[in-house]
């Protein structure tokens, strides 16, 4: 923890270090009675006041960072303050912000006292996008938009059996997006397209909202967004 690697050290240091801050302080001081011990714990209970509140990182909308070669890509957790729990997602190795976690329990015991929205008591259904060209991708909460031509469509969409599809490139280009927890729902394994690895990979799916990028197994996702199909 922050306090066990920075802290203890700093105050080990600080009696020798303050010395000479000190002199001046007590010359304009009159009366005052001061010693680096004494400084130092002032300083001490600053500093530890600041480091127990880490609760503003969770405050932190989730970033997955830039791909470097610095860095490799791997599983992290971050805080969902909409939700009010820990969630998973791929961290690119580099950049993002401070709400990233290396598992979910200290994801959680940094953010136990962060407020969050309460969690939906149910969620819509989801169905794969059967009507896109029989495709396997997903529909988050299962809904279609009709149409009768393409350029009604949203953008990067087209008009395919009387509905919306999003168009391949699109649906593969899309980040991992694990959705959000509600109640009765247990975690999904799922597969998305990887751009920067240019491979499909596993994920967990919590049952409500996230993107097309989301396919029922690999082979699925591999025939969907894989080299031969770009």
């Amino acid at each position: 923890m922050w306090f066990t690697f920075y802290t203890l050290p700093f105050y080990a240091l600080c009696p020798a270090l303050a010395w000479s801050f000190l002199t001046l302080i007590s010359k304009l001081s009159s009366g005052l009675e001061l010693t680096s011990h004494f400084f130092c714990f002032v300083l001490f209970a600053a500093v530890v006041a600041v480091s127990g509140d880490s609760s503003q990182d969770c405050t932190l909308l989730k970033s997955a960072g830039d791909f470097c070669s610095s860095g490799a890509q791997k599983k992290m957790f971050y805080y969902d303050q909409r939700m009010g729990i820990c969630q998973p997602f791929m961290y690119n190795g580099c950049g993002g912000n401070s709400n990233r976690f290396d598992t979910r329990e200290q994801c959680l015991d940094t953010c136990k006292n962060a407020k969050g929205a309460s969690r939906p008591a149910n969620a819509s259904p989801w169905v794969l996008a059967e009507k896109c060209h029989s495709e396997k991708f997903l529909i988050p909460n299962g809904k279609y938009e009709n149409c009768k031509f393409s350029v009604s469509c949203p953008e990067q969409h087209e008009c395919v059996n009387g509905v919306c599809c999003p168009q391949r490139k699109f649906v593969c280009s899309l980040q991992e997006d694990n959705g959000d927890f509600a109640d009765g729902i247990d975690d999904k394994p799922r597969y998305h397209f990887n751009t920067g690895l240019n491979i499909c990979m596993r994920f967990s799916y919590y049952g409500m909202n996230g993107n097309f990028n989301n396919f029922p197994t690999f082979k699925d996702c591999m025939a969907f967004c894989g080299p031969q199909r770009q």
